[in-house]
């Protein structure tokens, strides 16, 4: 049987409760159920997200922001991924990469001087992103195949933001196809 599991904010608040919510997708998965996990942004951090993106239309954004923010992900992956090296600087890269990205668009902010709906986008849903490699680490890490999809990678959107829309209800079918396929081997 398919499950998809939701886990919202509190549910992957920090490196304890990422690890509840694994060992729940790791239990149904060694049950012989194909296991499909969507993870929502770590406790707080859209909040903090969106704020830091206000901010910085306003002209003020200090890295600071960014590495507060960087911490406590970086310190899950540690906890959570402690014996597979390769898989824990994979997790490390893809914050690194996603602190970068969000940088970037701050400091762009303060110049420009204007926040769009695409950059506000942009800017709150890394926290889904950030979230994700470190639950899927974490449930890799108990021994059950995963990877971390974004949900960008599946779902084609028309060009208008807030309120997101799928172009005709489309998704990207070889994206959908990839993502069952990893569903369907483990």
């Amino acid at each position: 049987m398919l499950i998809v599991m939701k886990f919202g904010g509190t549910s992957v608040g920090n490196a304890e409760r990422i690890a509840q919510a694994a060992e729940l997708a790791v239990k149904s998965a060694k049950e012989g159920h194909k296991v499909v996990v969507v993870t929502s942004a770590m406790s707080g951090v859209t909040n903090k997200l969106i704020a830091a993106a206000q901010n910085a239309a306003d002209g003020h954004y200090h890295k600071t922001i960014s590495d507060d923010l960087h911490e406590p992900h970086r310190q899950a992956v540690h906890q959570l991924m402690p014996t597979e090296a390769t898989r824990r600087r994979e997790a490390l890269e893809s914050l690194r990469q996603r602190f970068e990205r969000f940088e970037a668009l701050c400091k762009g902010l303060t110049m420009v001087r204007e926040l769009t709906p695409r950059t506000m986008d942009a800017i709150s849903g890394m926290g889904e992103m950030l979230c994700a490699p470190i639950l899927s680490g974490a449930i890799a890490e108990r021994g059950v195949t995963s990877r971390s999809i974004e949900a960008t990678e599946l779902i084609v959107t028309d060009d208008q933001f807030r309120p997101g829309r799928t172009a005709d209800g489309r998704y990207a079918p070889e994206d959908a196809r990839q993502a069952f396929a990893v569903v369907g081997n483990g």
